[in-house]
């Protein structure tokens, strides 16, 4: 199984950056997820720990992706593509770099969906061990 560590970087209460890599790989990417809000379903970001991944089908986005497991009180946490942090319901978005794309000066991230088939093409639906720092 493989390992991705994902260290975040700042949480401003709007928003939460940080840096994901896949463990004996050359893969690094940044992420954007919502703030840490005490684990509030759709609002907050996930708590830190080590989760497995698992790829399966979302209903609400039509097609697989990795889903995060063992989310305490939560389920249907993703890894899916999104350039903000509004878009996101508790999931994690990838993205190649952050940009400010909509000047609300915010950093969003930029490349999403580039970046997404990148890590879903290394991992080739193996599941994945999470590690949230």
């Amino acid at each position: 199984m493989k390992e991705a560590i994902l260290i975040r970087t700042s949480d401003d209460g709007k928003q939460t950056l940080g840096a994901l890599t896949i463990v004996g790989t050359d893969f690094g990417c940044k992420t954007i997820e919502r703030p840490y809000i005490k684990n509030k379903n759709n609002i907050s970001c996930i708590p830190k720990g080590v989760y497995t991944c698992k790829w399966t089908k979302s209903p609400r986005l039509g097609r697989s992706t990795y889903e995060v497991l063992n989310v305490p009180m939560r389920s249907g946490i993703r890894i899916h593509p999104a350039n903000y942090a509004y878009e996101l319901h508790g999931c994690i978005a990838l993205g190649s770099a952050y940009k400010d794309l909509n000047l609300d000066g915010l950093n969003d991230v930029v490349h999403s969906g580039e970046t997404l088939r990148k890590f879903e093409e290394l991992l080739s639906g193996e599941d994945l061990t999470l590690i949230i720092k």
